[in-house]
């Protein structure tokens, strides 16, 4: 057995950062959008009126990550997180847009409005 010492020590620098916080939104406005689209399929078109929410939620988690991975050089925050964030929060935008475009009969493909 080892008699090195076990390290139970509290980081109290463990704040939440902004690209974490603008993740954590990003993943938010994909769980609300993937439920509006499951509900939208078993037929509840008005569950579309709910589909501006993952669009607000993606672009203020994007501005959030895009300022966090700038102006937070200085916390040591790996790019992996920066990207998965951005790609998290990109998810949601476009998601969300598509919702949109699905409950205000927008045409997305050529052709679909003959």
């Amino acid at each position: 057995m080892s008699d090195a010492p076990l390290d139970l020590s509290v980081r109290p620098n463990r704040s939440t950062t902004l690209v974490r916080a603008g993740g954590a939104l990003g993943i938010a406005g994909c769980m609300i959008g993937l439920l509006v689209f499951i509900t939208a399929c078993a037929g509840f078109d008005a569950v579309f009126y709910f589909s501006p929410i993952p669009v607000l939620m993606g672009l203020a988690g994007l501005i959030m990550v895009i300022a966090g991975g700038v102006q937070q050089r200085t916390l040591k925050i790996e790019d992996m997180h920066v990207v998965a964030a951005f790609f998290v929060t990109l998810i949601a935008t476009i998601g969300g847009l598509v919702e949109v475009a699905a409950w205000r009969h927008w045409t997305i493909f050529f052709g679909q409005g003959m």
